[in-house]
């Protein structure tokens, strides 16, 4: 704040005396101009009595301005001016040092006692210690009642195949057993009136069977219908039985199948046949033929 008063009072100064200056030409200026003017008596005439004062003369131009004059020495210190308004903060400088830490204080005197903490977690499960001494034997105890059986456990995976035993030698032939089957076929063949012949048959072991037959009766006779009778026997005993009536020849109905089925057991060898009588007593007897004969044995007849 000095250095800024200095300043001030320096300039104040130079700028009086830059004014006594000029003030000083103007009067040395407009005493020369009078002197010249007889205004003023010189030292080398006669004073004369002052003439009666012109008129003002017209303000001259100012002159130039002189050099600076020496700066004259610093006037007393002024009185100290008002303070000024406070200036904007500064920014806030760097952190000072920490300072040296000070003497511990008196002990204060005790507070009173907090409330307990929670409990703390178990601390880690010790070793086990060494096992002790085996005691005496107690006396046995009584028998307890018997428990249920388990369960059955599970079966055990299946073992190697054994090696194959010695192939034993043949049994004798069983018994013939109940399915055979017994076939006859005939070609056409003429049957007459008066005589009950066989022209289609099959030799059987003695046992139970079921027999099938299929024969074709034809008639020959040109003008006459015909009855025709066949029969299905075994050893003489009738299965089955059928009649036809075949037209005459040349009609639709001269000639008809006729089926015969039968069972029958023999208990020993026996015959399956069939039979076919023309019951008209004409000429020319009927023919039958082209037949089929099949005899299964089974177990049991029921």
């Amino acid at each position: 704040m000095r250095s800024g008063d200095g300043g001030s009072r320096v300039g104040a100064a130079r700028h009086a005396l830059i004014t006594l200056a000029l003030g000083g030409t103007i009067i040395v200026v407009l005493v020369a101009s009078l002197v010249g003017l007889g205004r003023i008596p010189s030292s080398q005439g006669d004073v004369l009595a002052p003439g009666t004062p012109g008129a003002p003369g017209v303000r001259g131009a100012m002159g130039t301005q002189g050099p600076a004059g020496e700066q004259g020495a610093a006037g007393p210190i002024g009185p100290r001016g008002p303070a000024g308004s406070p200036g904007p903060q500064g920014s806030a400088g760097q952190p000072g040092p920490t300072g040296a830490q000070g003497a511990p204080g008196p002990v204060g005197s005790q507070g009173s006692s907090g409330a307990p903490g929670a409990q703390g977690a178990p601390g880690p499960k010790g070793t086990a210690g060494e096992p002790g001494a085996t005691g005496p034997s107690g006396p046995q105890g009584s028998q307890g009642q018997t428990g249920q059986p388990g369960q059955p456990g599970q079966n055990g995976p299946t073992g190697p195949a054994g090696t194959a035993g010695v192939v034993g030698p043949a049994g004798p032939a069983g018994a013939r057993g109940p399915s055979d089957a017994y076939h006859s076929s005939a070609s056409e063949t003429g049957v007459t009136a008066s005589e009950l012949s066989s022209h289609l048959a099959t030799s059987l072991p003695a046992g139970s069977y079921t027999g099938n037959a299929k024969v074709v009766v034809t008639n020959p006779d040109p003008t006459q219908t015909h009855t025709v009778t066949c029969e299905l026997t075994m050893s003489s005993a009738d299965l089955d039985t059928s009649t036809v009536v075949v037209g005459p020849a040349g009609s639709p109905s001269s000639s008809q199948s006729v089926a015969l089925q039968g069972v029958g057991t023999a208990a020993s060898a026996a015959v399956m046949e069939v039979d076919c009588l023309d019951l008209s007593g004409l000429l020319p007897a009927a023919t039958y033929g082209w037949g089929q004969l099949t005899a299964v044995e089974v177990g049991t007849l029921h």
